[in-house]
């Protein structure tokens, strides 16, 4: 048998090497596990710190971008308002000069190869209303709507009123009754959602019309009203408008806009026998 000494310990082989070798090297096995671990822990502490900072940044700078977001939305809406307010005010003042020349648009079937100054000669009472609209833009006006409480008709609106193309109807009075004819019409306008509304009257104490330019769904009959203030409006600021006692043997007009879709309507009430005439002009403007 062979004897090994190392220091103070004798080895009987190798099953005597491993004999005292082993619980040495368990325990430097078990320093080492620890020391791995202690390690990983404070590599998992550093990371998840790195993490979180980098979390709270990224959740600052998201907050700062939203804030910027809805300011920037409020400035461009404001922008919009003033550029509406703006274009609206130079429509007012010279439409023809600041977006002009229109070309004028043609007249359509309901004229039936008249004019609207030869229509109103020959219409034979002044107790009839006509309305004729011109539609200056590239789309139609679409899905007509009418609404009257009071009077007839004389001479029915089309369904719709084709691109650059002018067309005409005409009311007249219950004089069994003596009421006054009171229209609403209504048109939507090409594919955006928003629909034309007018309104007009011509009695022997009232003379009324208004203007409006409403949600495309909104009914014929939301803005009827005999002294400008019992209607069913509720849009933005501009989008109607209503003028009372226009008086006899007078001209009015008025404006209503919404983006850069205007109307111009203006309300002529022509001595008796002559009719009341009502034309609304449909603009859609850019600077």
């Amino acid at each position: 048998m062979i004897l090994l000494k190392v220091k103070d310990y004798k080895f009987e082989g190798v099953s005597g090497v491993l004999q005292v070798l082993s619980p040495k090297m368990s325990a430097s096995c078990d320093t080492s596990i620890e020391l791995t671990e202690t390690v990983l822990w404070m590599i998992n502490q550093k990371f998840i710190s790195a993490t979180n900072s980098t979390l709270t940044e990224i959740l600052d700078k998201l907050n700062n971008l939203e804030n910027k977001v809805e300011i920037l939305g409020s400035e461009v809406k404001i922008s919009k308002m003033e550029t509406a307010g703006m274009r609206a005010a130079m429509f007012k003042r010279d439409a023809e000069g600041f977006f002009g020349p229109f070309s004028q648009p043609q007249n359509g079937i309901s004229f039936k190869g008249s004019t609207c100054k030869a229509i109103s000669a020959r219409v034979p009472t002044g107790n009839m209303l006509i309305a004729q609209i011109k539609n200056y833009m590239d789309v139609d006006l679409t899905g007509y709507q009418l609404y009257l409480p009071f009077g007839f008709v004389f001479a029915p609106a089309p369904n719709k009123i084709s691109a650059k193309t002018t067309e005409i109807a005409i009311f007249f009075a219950n004089q069994k009754k003596n009421i006054a004819a009171e229209p609403e019409m209504s048109y939507c306008i090409g594919g955006t959602d928003i629909s034309l509304h007018l309104y007009f009257v011509r009695g022997g104490t009232v003379q009324t019309f208004a203007a409006a330019l409403l949600p495309r769904n909104a009914p014929a009959g939301s803005i009827i009203s005999l002294d400008c203030t019992d209607y069913k409006h509720s849009g933005s600021v501009g989008s109607h408008d209503c003028i009372k006692n226009v008086g006899e043997n007078k001209k009015r007009n008025l404006t209503v806009y919404e983006g850069n879709i205007f109307v111009r309507v203006t309300f002529e009430t022509e001595s008796y026998p002559r009719p009341g005439i009502l034309t609304c002009e449909v603009f859609k403007l850019t600077f």
